[in-house]
């Protein structure tokens, strides 16, 4: 396959060292590849165009997912933590965000390329502030080119914290305060230094390397913090798109070749001599034919975009652990007694064997970071082969698992023989096994619901047991056509907040418009980060033939509010609702202001589930008036909403 560029290109990755003096000329001993993820998408974890990268001092991977207009953050092994941004002008959306780089104190800059603006994040992706705005004024910054690459504008800082941003349009570098006050500026004139702008990078001691195009090659320019120039040399060929520094003062070159030499990953000495390979050029694993960014943790590992991938380089001994790349369960025996926990594990690379893991697995409640609940056993991951998987099982005793999810269906659920039965256990799998950084861990939470094609919600209790509260904007996939998925809090009515509280508990709601078919199944998938770690939500919903029948007791649990239909409704409407103990029961009417305006029960009930047939036209006063009303049940000491149109 091969991918054209508006410039001839052939992505290279360039490593030049820059000293005080030229060191001697030792062996150059190429860094080993360690991992990759990432391909092409919009989902999280994937990428359209990663033109910038960065990393902070605790690891993590924050990535500029340029086309599809947001920031991704990943931990250091490239499991999907967060995500923020979405296509706009307002504080916290983007136009084309590029460059990217963390502070000192942890903020996350992003230099939001087409709304000619730099802004400022926290770690879990809350906006703090902004500046720049169109000009070449103080502070102000020009059109950024979204067709000549290398024009999209670099960001650095300093020790310090200042911050340095590219003006390509100006043929300068503009440098401010932390907080986006401006300090100064380098050049102004065309070709006086700058002729095309590409690439910043700052080293400890705080000296600005600055990528210069020259039209058929690179050179780098370096300043110290005053902004005087230090010195200069030549990449023999490759565009700096996005460059980076190591503790060893070496400046790595993320770029293309306007030769087409094939060379990714070149090494270069002050004066420019070619000395070895970082990362050889092509489209086999570990390399690289696409690279955009570049950035490196405190370890100095290297992180590279390769088009819509991220690719890790490492100098250290690399110990390659397995990828946990699946989990599952399912009864084994035709009584239900017995689930079999089968977990699938494949190798990072396609270069070298995995070593050999035990793994600890425990099943927990359902819901993202419950804490552990059964300790189910060890399963021995062998060694993987390049390139190759294996899957290994235990077994367990169904009784001894935690209870399934609360779910709540309309209506009297499915008709006997309906296919919509899962045959699973629903609950959640916490998985652990350590890894040369210490542990690493995955916790898979899976359900399943019915679904009535055309009727009400089905609703299935979640909860995320993180503790901070801090960051947890959660992502609800999109269903497929039919279906559909929302995020509700404990009165199963109101949307979730976002982002979500510290121990929030509430509902996922899951229904399929009339006409889907029988049999036909659609999965949610529910994105919550939490600190550093995140956790995947899956419930899949089936659409099902549905019966009058009343509904299984696993429903009534907690009693509430069932169904009203129709709604809207123009004339009668039957109300299903459910008692979870003998008591007494009141059932009200609301209107938006909180004015009751009918009584519908208020007496003693059995247990079970209950059905009320009523019109809204028989309320006090000649019935309600057109509009939105709400439904209040209070049963056994617990309040239930449930809101209703009344039309005419």
């Amino acid at each position: 396959m091969i991918r054209h560029l508006s410039l001839p290109a052939g992505f290279v990755l360039a490593l030049a060292l820059a000293a005080a003096a030229p060191r001697p000329v030792l062996a150059w001993e190429m860094p080993s590849f360690a991992l990759e993820w990432g391909s092409k998408g919009s989902s999280p974890g994937q990428f359209g165009r990663a033109r910038g990268i960065a990393c902070d001092g605790a690891g993590n991977v924050y990535v500029s997912d340029t086309n599809n207009d947001r920031i991704q953050k990943f931990d250091g092994y490239g499991s999907f933590l967060l995500e923020w941004g979405s296509h706009g002008t307002s504080p916290g959306q983007f136009r084309l965000p590029t460059a990217i780089a963390v502070g000192p104190s942890g903020n996350v800059y992003v230099m939001d390329s087409m709304n000619e603006r730099v802004q400022v994040f926290d770690s879990g992706g809350t906006f703090l502030f902004q500046w720049g705005s169109p000009g070449s004024g103080d502070g102000q910054f020009g059109t950024f080119s979204d067709y000549y690459w290398f024009e999209m504008g670099g960001l650095a800082i300093d020790p310090a914290g200042n911050v340095y941003v590219q003006d390509p349009e100006h043929f300068r570098v503009e440098k401010f305060t932390a907080a986006g006050t401006f300090i100064s500026q380098l050049g102004g004139q065309s070709c006086d230094p700058f002729c095309g702008m590409s690439g910043m990078a700052c080293d400890a001691a705080g000296d600005l390397f600055v990528g210069n195009y020259l039209g058929d090659h690179t050179e780098i320019r370096e300043y110290d913090s005053a902004g005087n120039f230090i010195r200069r040399w030549p990449t023999h060929g490759c565009i700096a798109i996005r460059l980076a520094v190591d503790s060893a003062n070496q400046v790595y070159v993320a770029g293309p070749s306007p030769f087409m030499v094939g060379e990714v990953a070149a090494v270069y000495t002050v004066g420019g001599i070619r000395r070895g390979l970082v990362a050889p050029y092509g489209m086999g694993p570990g390399e690289l034919d696409f690279a955009l960014a570049v950035a490196l943790n405190g370890a100095d590992d290297i992180y590279v975009t390769d088009g819509d991938e991220v690719k890790k380089y490492t100098y250290a001994t690399v110990d390659v652990s397995p990828i946990l790349s699946a989990t599952f369960w399912n009864f084994v025996d035709p009584t239900g007694q017995t689930v079999q926990f089968t977990t699938e594990w494949t190798t990072p690379t396609s270069l070298s064997e995995t070593s050999p893991v035990t793994a600890t697995l425990n099943a927990q409640a359902f819901g993202a970071f419950m804490p552990d609940g059964v300790e189910l056993g060890t399963v021995n991951v062998p060694s993987i082969p390049p390139g190759g998987s294996t899957v290994v099982s235990l077994e367990f005793p169904a009784d001894h698992l935690p209870a399934a999810p609360e779910t709540i269906l309309p209506g009297g659920g499915p008709g006997s023989g309906a296919a919509c039965g899962s045959g699973n256990w629903d609950g959640s799998l916490d998985v652990r096994w350590p890894v040369s950084a210490g542990l690493d861990r995955s916790e898979t939470h899976s359900a399943a619901i019915p679904v009535q094609a055309g009727g009400t919600e089905s609703f299935i209790a979640v909860a995320s047991q993180c503790g901070t509260g801090a960051g947890n904007a959660a992502i609800l996939s999109t269903m497929s056509p039919g279906f559909h998925a929302r995020l509700l809090g404990e009165d199963r009515l109101t949307p979730a907040p976002d982002p979500l509280p510290a121990n929030w508990h509430g509902y996922l709601a899951l229904s399929a418009d009339a006409g889907v078919a029988d049999g036909t199944q659609s999965c949610a998938g529910l994105w919550i980060p939490c600190d550093t770690t995140s956790a995947t939500i899956s419930v899949c919903a089936t659409a099902c033939a549905w019966t009058t029948a009343v509904a299984p007791d696993v429903s009534l649990r907690r009693g509430g509010l069932l169904s009203a239909s129709p709604n809207p409704s123009a004339g009668r409407m039957q109300i299903q609702f459910a008692c979870p103990q003998p008591g007494p029961v009141r059932l009200e009417v609301f209107d938006l202001a909180g004015h009751r305006v009918a009584v519908l029960l208020d007496h003693e009930m059995s247990s079970g589930t209950h059905e009320l047939d009523w019109s809204p036209r028989s309320a006090p006063s000649g019935g309600l008036k057109p509009g939105a009303y709400f439904l209040r049940l209070n049963s056994a000491g617990r309040e239930d909403s449930r809101m209703f149109v009344s039309i005419r």
